[in-house]
């Protein structure tokens, strides 16, 4: 059982907890959650699991946040204890598993707050998400809603803060690229980068060959925004190896050699791909322009 204590009374907490699922953020058939570990008021502190090896408390440190409720538990997982905040401790009173009453109930409820979503009137339909996830504190579904949401409005540090929460519940592959990939949007490019540089490195992990070439992409992304060039080669030539040639992965080894003055190389990617892209492929004029700033810079 968990414990999640008040000043005078302690309130017991199921300790199974169930995953999210069908959300359309996130993929569907999660498996069980880790069994929560002892929970504690906001005030006596969460702090980060220093028990981990070094890599890993630093993954720790990325999806960890700190409690924004009154009570929190902590779930354990490969990356250590993360964050989950419980905005009621009673509505998890006894059995959180979910039943098919509730996950029915939920479902409904999630179906008519995503109805009430309009484009410039919102409120209505956060108000409906935020009820879920205070209902029913285990069910992810709510949090990627509002993950989804919040990123619509533009309100990353919400938006962040609802997947990391989803993250707690579900510390899927998937999950943790869609984190990698909000962090580089928020500008937290070095962060982005070691969660990323992890998910690449276990690309064999990854549920399917979608995810493995999203997490391959977005690190690229990140080391163009780092101007990291060696890296960039490094990451996409071991990506066409091992994912198989495509536009997207050449032209990100191109801009690295670019970005290390190894033009020559750059230029002989370039070349072959426009040798063999169709004519309507819309890789086409961005090799064009490729090619033009190789010229320009061996000038």
């Amino acid at each position: 059982m968990l414990l999640v204590r008040r000043r005078l009374a302690a309130i017991a907490l199921a300790s199974a907890v169930l995953g999210l699922a069908g959300s359309p953020v996130f993929a569907d058939d999660d498996p069980p959650a880790a069994k929560p570990d002892e929970g504690a008021k906001k005030d006596e502190g969460a702090k980060g699991d220093t028990e981990l090896p070094p890599e890993m408390q630093e993954l720790n440190r990325i999806l960890r946040h700190e409690p924004q409720s009154e009570f929190f538990v902590e779930i354990p997982t490969r990356y250590g204890k993360l964050v989950l905040d419980v905005l009621e401790a009673e509505a998890a009173l006894g059995r959180v598993e979910m039943t098919p009453e509730m996950e029915a109930d939920a479902e409904a409820a999630w179906k008519a707050g995503r109805d009430l979503f309009k484009p410039g009137a919102h409120e209505a339909s956060e108000k409906a998400m935020v009820e879920i996830v205070r209902k029913y504190p285990y069910w992810g579904k709510g949090h990627g809603a509002l993950f989804e949401l919040y990123g619509y409005l533009r309100d990353g540090e919400k938006a962040g803060y609802h997947l990391r929460q989803l993250i707690a519940i579900q510390p899927r592959y998937d999950n943790l690229v869609s984190l990698g990939e909000h962090l580089g949007k928020m500008g937290k490019y070095d962060d982005s980068r070691t969660l990323l540089e992890h998910l690449v490195a276990e690309r064999a992990k990854a549920p399917d060959d979608l995810q493995a070439r999203r997490a391959t992409g977005i690190l690229l992304i990140t080391l163009t925004k780092l101007k990291d060039g060696a890296a960039m080669i490094e990451v996409a030539d071991a990506a066409i190896v091992d994912l198989g040639e495509s536009p997207d992965l050449v032209y990100q080894a191109a801009l690295g050699r670019i970005l290390e003055e190894r033009f020559a190389e750059a230029e002989k990617l370039v070349d072959g791909q426009l040798a063999r892209l169709k004519a309507d492929s819309p890789f086409v004029p961005r090799f064009q322009n490729m090619k033009r700033v190789i010229a320009q810079q061996k000038k």
